[in-house]
């Protein structure tokens, strides 16, 4: 009993549901981000990180992003690239590289993103800058785990599955 109260707000006739809705003229509400997605670093700053991580996607070449940052000191991304947008901006990273090497920190696409990313950051308050980006070599999707039939992130199946790269995003030295 307790449990399904606190599952209410204060007036007991709206659920809390985790969503951040916005009332439009007509009363109509619309879900414009979750409550859940906020990332909270380790210095207590919070960062909503779909508008950053939309920001990032706006590059034809990001095909995902995903902020990585709770109780982190800093801000760091993992990223999914859309390959044909790839090989056509960028032709002759396929002539004789291999497939890992594209992906590497210094590579021609990596430089492209870690570009991009720049100019990302220059809209953004210092604590929400992705300090460091991982370049995935697999897009995410419904199949792999990672998204939700609505094409949201799994967060955590995300953060688990990748958990090696992004402990790596953390341990180089220092930012």
């Amino acid at each position: 009993e307790e449990a399904t109260r606190d599952s209410f707000d204060e007036s007991g006739e709206w659920l809390k549901t985790g969503d951040i809705v916005s009332i439009d003229d007509n009363g109509f509400y619309r879900i414009i981000d979750r409550k859940k997605e906020i990332l909270v670093t380790s210095t207590g700053k919070n960062i909503t990180p779909t508008k950053i991580e939309n920001a990032v996607k706006s590059h034809p070449m990001v095909s995902n992003a995903m902020l990585i940052g709770d109780g982190r000191s800093y801000v760091t991304a993992l990223l999914t690239v859309n390959l044909t947008e790839a090989a056509s901006a960028l032709p002759d990273v396929s002539d004789g590289e291999r497939l890992e090497a594209v992906f590497q920190a210094g590579s021609k696409l990596w430089q492209t993103l870690m570009s991009h990313i720049e100019t990302v950051n220059g809209s953004l308050n210092r604590t929400e800058q992705i300090k460091r980006f991982h370049i995935l070599p697999t897009d995410f999707s419904i199949l792999g785990g990672e998204l939700t039939p609505t094409l949201k992130l799994k967060r955590r199946v995300i953060r688990d599955k990748y958990a090696a790269e992004i402990e790596e995003l953390y341990s180089r030295s220092r930012v």
